[in-house]
């Protein structure tokens, strides 16, 4: 009974965990963050998610909030602005058939409109190309830079204080192993909804 009370409430371990480690629960969360953010390779990392329990646990004061958001923020933004410069960079070295392929999408299918720019990191799978199609098709630095400050501002905001104030709540507190999974749902649904639209 106690095994399958922290299958649905895994909340306690966790507290238990950062408590005993935070300095390595600090390094591990942001680490994630910004490789996620600054390579494709790492795109597989559920780092929504983990801004969202990480706002959940910071609730219950195991967490500095500022660092968290002022970590979260900066190094997501500037693992963009690394993908960025890094694709830009490649435009004009050799390439393979796959980073040809690559390319021709972001040439030709891709469609960076504003709302692409201010809501990407709302759309895991679609988004996290962003950077690069801004690269290939030589879209405006400074706007760049500024929607991707204000995007990353905006998702780790709305993901954290998410987390933070359903943390209160006795139900998602008692379910939080299903509202977690529903949380990384939620983006890949976002996703397929975009790209069929």
């Amino acid at each position: 009974m106690r095994q399958i009370e922290n299958i649905l409430n895994p909340l306690n371990y966790l507290l238990t965990l950062v408590h005993d480690y935070s300095a390595l629960a600090y390094l591990i969360l942001f680490s994630a963050a910004f490789l996620e953010s600054s390579s494709i390779l790492f795109s597989w990392l559920p780092v929504q998610t983990l801004i969202f329990v990480v706002g959940m646990l910071c609730q219950k004061g195991e967490f500095n909030l500022w660092i968290l958001l002022a970590g979260f923020c900066s190094l997501t933004t500037i693992g963009e602005f690394l993908k960025f410069f890094l694709s830009y960079r490649r435009l004009h070295e050799k390439e393979s058939t796959f980073i040809h392929s690559i390319r021709v999408f972001l040439k030709r299918d891709f469609k960076l409109t504003n709302f692409v720019m201010f809501f990407h990191r709302f759309l895991p799978a679609y988004g996290l190309l962003v950077p690069m199609a801004a690269a290939e098709n030589h879209f405006p630095l400074k706007q760049f830079v500024r929607d991707t400050i204000l995007a990353n501002f905006l998702w780790v905001n709305l993901t954290f204080f998410l987390g933070y104030f359903l943390g209160k709540n006795q139900f998602v507190n008692h379910y939080a192993t299903l509202i977690i999974i529903a949380v990384a749902l939620l983006p890949a649904l976002a996703d397929r909804l975009w790209q069929k639209r």
